[in-house]
């Protein structure tokens, strides 16, 4: 309405003035005399805004801007709003939004695999065979019938993303080497501990970089609630440590043999 009238009321005036200063793009108001004359307001606007009377902090006053300072600031601006929207972008489709998508599904599955083995722990045959099916859903592999056949499905899980986060060999054989050790549910539990907290750490630099980048803080919201636990947890949980290779493993349920 007001630019069908070509006029512009000062809250308007402000509002475009002060996104001109933070994008360095002018608003789109039409063709004609008429949105010229409130572009060239708009300008005006943002020119008092960057070269007006400013304060520090402490009340004291600042040394007035030049016409060449506030131009600069203005390119600077521009320069990270186009910096800031690269890196939304590469955190929803780029190698860091994989990288995120990666480590939330692996640690939704290990969370899935936690539970199962806390049932092989408990004999709890039943909770042992619905939760094989929901490991078999999440990644496509056989319902694991063995303990081992447990330890396989995630130890393939972690190398994935390894590879999805540009690991190598080296740290691909460390990973089956660390889940082919564990030799009791107990044991795998808390290799799986332990590989949850890497990827919260993980997590927590890609969590940094995201907000220094864009300037957001709403990373959270890329996280499934797995993730979120496991990166809240990261500082307030001990690193887990790996029982004795001789510790006693507890019974498995009938029809479960560890087969190693």
């Amino acid at each position: 309405q007001e630019t069908a009238t070509g006029t512009l009321t000062p809250q308007t005036t402000d509002l475009l003035a002060q996104t001109y200063i933070q994008t360095g793009v002018l608003p789109s108001l039409g063709m004609g005399k008429t949105a010229t004359a409130m572009r060239q307001n708009v300008l005006n606007r943002a020119a008092e805004m960057t070269m007006g009377a400013q304060t520090n902090p402490d009340g004291t006053a600042k040394p007035m801007p030049t016409a060449a300072e506030a131009a600069t600031t203005i390119a600077e601006n521009k320069q990270n709003i186009g910096s800031q929207a690269k890196a939304v972008k590469d955190f929803s489709t780029g190698i860091q939004g994989r990288q995120v998508n990666s480590f939330n599904t692996a640690i939704n599955h290990l969370d899935t695999m936690e539970g199962f083995a806390t049932a092989l722990q408990n004999g709890d045959t039943k909770a042992v065979n619905v939760i094989a099916n929901q490991i078999a859903k999440q990644t496509g592999a056989p319902a694991p019938t063995t303990f081992d056949a447990a330890k396989r499905i995630v130890s393939a899980e972690i190398v994935k993303t390894i590879v999805a986060n540009g690991g190598g060999v080296k740290e691909r054989e460390e990973a089956a080497n660390d889940f082919s050790a564990a030799n009791s549910p107990a044991q795998l539990k808390s290799v799986m501990n332990s590989y949850k907290e890497l990827m919260g750490g993980q997590l927590k630099s890609l969590n940094l970089q995201y907000e220094n980048t864009t300037g957001r803080k709403d990373f959270d919201k890329k996280l499934t609630p797995a993730a979120k636990k496991s990166l809240s947890n990261l500082r307030s949980e001990g690193g887990g440590n790996i029982p004795p290779l001789g510790a006693s493993s507890p019974a498995l349920p009938p029809g479960f043999t560890a087969d190693n």
